[in-house]
């Protein structure tokens, strides 16, 4: 039998504190004040600060999604 594989970096438990980090920043903020900080936010991360420099571009990597209210078509 083999050993079970160990964790090396738990990505939900990542994810959890970096949502609690932000939603303690964004405590108290218009969404105005929200969307100027995330416009002017500069990522230290080179591949994170290309996308986010392509989006700002209006040459985003993907386009977004439809929102939940807005039903899907499938005719071109």
């Amino acid at each position: 039998m083999t050993e079970p594989t160990r964790k090396g970096f738990d990505c939900v438990a990542f994810q959890r504190a970096q949502r609690e980090r932000l939603s303690k920043k964004f405590e108290g903020m218009s969404n105005d004040e929200i969307n100027a900080w995330i416009r002017d936010y500069r990522p230290t991360d080179p591949v994170l600060r290309r996308i986010m420099d392509r989006a700002r571009r209006g040459r985003g990597p993907v386009a977004p999604s439809p929102r939940p209210e807005e039903p899907r078509s499938n005719n071109p």
